[in-house]
């Protein structure tokens, strides 16, 4: 599926159940005895939903006692569900992590693309005087606001929500925001890369090489190297079931843009690690349908 006309779509439909299903995934990893996150505004954000397939927020496990074949189904939606925590916890982690050490620079501008159900702007401790733009469609932020108000959140940093379309004029919308290209600056794209097209992907990425002050500026990319792969993965159709939607219909299947090539052309320093090794450095080893399913999974980071 090609993704060129504008969506409508809420945080409970289309690539919006995306969002909450990954918030489920981090509620999950944050529930873990071994947890590498803690992110308590998961499970808020999924609580409010109230998506019409409920989404779990803590560890499931498949009942002893069931009979196939919903002993199978349970099964696979437990094995579904650890997979999908096991990768964004060390997902989560990784750009955490990445985002902080920008910080500890002197960055003070950071940029979530496609931010989603993101809580970093509240969760991370970051240092006086950090603005964190949040750049995503106006019904995803609007239900953020809601939940953050709902809890009367202080920010741990200075959150500013850019309502925009990624397939749109959203660089106008972040500068409105009082984004200053002259400034350091961080940028995040966790996730988008899957759900554009072709020109969408290069008009990003030529998008952030334009407004990133040279010299002085971090980029972290979430990498679909093969997403071929995952649509044929039998794990995409439990993943589908369990979260209610079609995902295969929701990703771009168009040509991939290679970004560490393409940043690597346009002067910035790449450097690309795969998930799985990622895993591993944090001592949490992918189990094997996690590993086989983010095989081609890469975490780009680079600098200029």
């Amino acid at each position: 599926m090609t993704r060129s006309e504008p969506d409508e779509w809420d945080i409970v439909s289309g690539v919006g159940i995306t969002a909450l299903a990954v918030a489920a995934a981090r509620a999950i990893a944050s529930h873990r005895p071994d947890r590498l996150i803690d992110d308590p505004w998961a499970e808020r954000f999924v609580q409010a939903a109230r998506a019409p397939k409920p989404l779990p927020t803590r560890p499931l496990a498949a009942p002893e006692t069931a009979a196939p074949p919903d002993a199978s189904r349970a099964a696979s939606l437990a094995a579904t569900w650890q997979m999908m925590a096991a990768y964004h916890g060390v997902r989560t982690r990784f750009f955490d992590q990445v985002l902080l050490a920008a910080a500890d620079t002197g960055i003070r501008h950071v940029v979530i693309v496609a931010a989603g159900l993101d809580s970093r702007a509240h969760r991370l401790r970051w240092p006086r005087g950090t603005t964190v733009y949040e750049i995503d469609l106006p019904r995803v932020l609007d239900f953020k606001d809601l939940v953050f108000d709902r809890y009367a959140a202080t920010p741990a940093s200075e959150r500013r929500p850019v309502p925009a379309d990624l397939r749109d004029d959203w660089p106008s919308a972040l500068l409105a925001a009082g984004f200053d290209p002259r400034l350091p600056s961080a940028w995040l794209a966790e996730g988008p890369l899957a759900y554009l097209p072709t020109d969408t992907q290069r008009a990003l990425l030529e998008s952030v090489d334009t407004f990133a002050a040279p010299g002085s500026s971090h980029l972290a990319i979430e990498d679909f190297a093969d997403l071929g792969a995952q649509l044929r993965d039998p794990a995409l159709t439990h993943l589908s079931e369990a979260v209610g939607v079609d995902l295969g219909r929701l990703v771009a299947t168009g040509q991939r843009i290679d970004p560490a090539k393409w940043l690597a052309d346009h002067g910035w320093r790449p450097e690309a690690q795969s998930a799985t090794a990622v895993a591993d450095g944090y001592g949490h080893e992918f189990d094997p349908l996690t590993a086989r399913f983010n095989a081609d999974v890469r975490f780009v980071t680079a600098h200029r």
